[in-house]
């Protein structure tokens, strides 16, 4: 029926680059989005998704819990199942009537409408919950590495980018409180295994504008020059929120820049952007963010379920001695290595 009007089955091959453009300061930096394959279990070989297709336009989408699992959009509050908005303790969501906001037909599709194989069809408010886990475990990570460089005499300066791509599908803020700042957290239970939930998603005011944000809490960061020496820094935080012993991502792309002083920020960012002050003893070298994720449930006993994060690290030099014919600035990027949880 589907073929009759057009439509084929997805299947694999898209990619996308993407290049970021400072004129001021006369940089660039380019990256490949972040591509997801669909296998088929048996052999390894690539599969074909379902035709999924919602007309792009205003009025309210039909049946919206089967087809995404975003808690501000869904519907159901009780009972207490897999299907339902709960409060990420387990309990009845107390943030009011869901849901939080009404889904309109251009709202989907989104990561978590079910493109995999069913069990059965139609869809029901189960399998987007099915299909944004199955996503989330692909992009879990439990350590984040990369390289960083802050050596003063090239005036070089890192940010790494984090990206949380599916933290939505698993919390949300409900904003309709008043005042605001008493804003509820709203999150939707995965069939087997969670990442997020309200041990590891507190909320935080923002310093700039005084509402309140989820956040999402690291464990930490070891630094290591280029001899192997190790420094470990605890103290910095996504912003903008005040300073905390974790570091926390409180949107869904962040910044953390190496030892900016004055905005020397290779990217700019502001809205989620902070500091990381390096040791001093450590310049140049390479970094370990620890995103355990859940340590209990039904995840890996050792290390976490971990968080779902893609990102890079872009840096940026300059040659203070620059004369006509000779170039001034210089920059790079190098994607994330990662380490994944014990039971992917």
């Amino acid at each position: 029926a589907a073929r009759a009007l057009g439509f084929r089955s997805p299947s694999t091959g898209l990619f996308s680059n993407f290049t970021i453009i400072n004129v001021p300061k006369s940089g660039a930096a380019t990256g490949e989005a972040v591509s997801i394959a669909a296998t088929v279990a048996a052999t390894g070989a690539n599969g074909r998704g379902n035709v999924v297709f919602f007309p792009q336009v205003s009025g309210n989408a039909a049946t919206p819990d089967n087809f995404t699992a975003d808690p501000a959009l869904r519907t159901v509050a009780l009972p207490l199942t897999a299907t339902t908005v709960q409060n990420g303790a387990g309990g009845p969501y107390a943030g009011g009537t869901v849901p939080i906001v009404v889904a309109s037909q251009f709202d989907l599709p989104d990561l978590s409408t079910p493109y995999l194989v069913l069990p059965l069809y139609p869809a029901v408010a189960s399998d987007p919950l099915a299909q944004a886990e199955a996503l989330t475990r692909s992009l879990a990570q439990v350590n984040v590495i990369n390289e960083f460089i802050t050596d003063t005499a090239i005036a070089a300066n890192t940010d790494w980018v984090f990206s949380l791509p599916t933290r939505r599908y698993s919390v949300a803020l409900d904003y309709r409180t008043n005042p605001v700042t008493s804003a509820q957290r709203a999150f939707s239970k995965f069939v087997t295994r969670d990442y997020f939930d309200a041990t590891n998603s507190p909320l935080q005011l923002s310093v700039a504008t005084g509402m309140p944000q989820v956040c999402v809490t690291t464990n930490g960061t070891t630094f290591f020059d280029r001899e192997e020496g190790t420094a470990i820094g605890t103290s910095f935080v996504i912003s903008p929120n005040p300073p905390a012993p974790q570091f926390s991502l409180c949107g869904e792309a962040n910044v953390l820049t190496f030892n900016a002083i004055g905005g020397a920020s290779v990217l700019g960012a502001e809205i989620s952007a902070a500091n990381a002050p390096v040791p001093n003893n450590i310049r140049d070298g390479w970094a370990v963010v620890n995103t355990p994720g859940l340590l209990t449930g039904a995840g890996p006993s050792a290390g976490g379920n971990g968080l779902p994060i893609v990102g890079k690290a872009y840096i940026r030099a300059t040659n203070s001695a620059v004369q006509a014919g000779i170039a001034a600035n210089f920059g790079g990027s190098w994607e994330h290595r990662y380490q994944r949880p014990t039971t992917p």
